[in-house]
């Protein structure tokens, strides 16, 4: 399955992965404290020309997009601008007939475990804030029964979703 992750701290920077026959779909996730102008980029030719993804625009913020792959080679975050700070990017393939599992999360202060029940370790994990603050994977974030995370206070609430 298509992955490739890495960080983006200068103009020009780049992450960059190959499509397999196997993805339907790229998730692009970008995180990270940051000053810069991304953009998500395909490639039809294994990267001889790219183009910005159909229906992306500009990325200025945190967030994560998920985009159809039929046809293209490669996928790209790349940093048109960049003034200060790290983006952290991951490109994720996942199939057709992949669906995520939802799971609501409650913070502790500091590091808490919450069960996925995905029955295997995920390959993405997505958090849609849903209250102030902050929610984050450790390091390692995950295993085959749970995902470790850090809450920037108690109280804080997100809806994670695991693939």
């Amino acid at each position: 399955m298509m992955s490739a992750s890495g960080y983006i701290t200068a103009k020009g920077g780049t992450v960059q992965a190959s499509v397999d026959s196997q993805s339907a779909q790229a998730m692009v996730t970008i995180a990270g404290t940051f000053v810069s102008t991304l953009q998500i980029e395909s490639s039809a030719n294994n990267g001889v020309t790219w183009g910005i993804v159909s229906g992306s625009s500009q990325v200025t913020a945190p967030g994560s997009w998920t985009y159809p792959v039929s046809g293209l080679t490669n996928v790209r975050v790349r940093s048109v601008n960049h003034s200060r700070g790290s983006a952290a990017v991951s490109i994720n393939g996942l199939s057709a007939t992949q669906s995520p599992v939802g799971i609501s999360v409650t913070s502790a202060s500091g590091n808490f475990t919450v069960a996925h029940n995905l029955g295997r370790a995920p390959q993405i994990c997505l958090f849609e804030m849903t209250s102030s603050g902050q929610i984050w994977l450790q390091t390692p974030g995950y295993d085959a029964t749970n995902l470790y995370l850090v809450g920037s206070a108690a109280g804080v609430t997100a809806n994670a979703r695991v693939w």
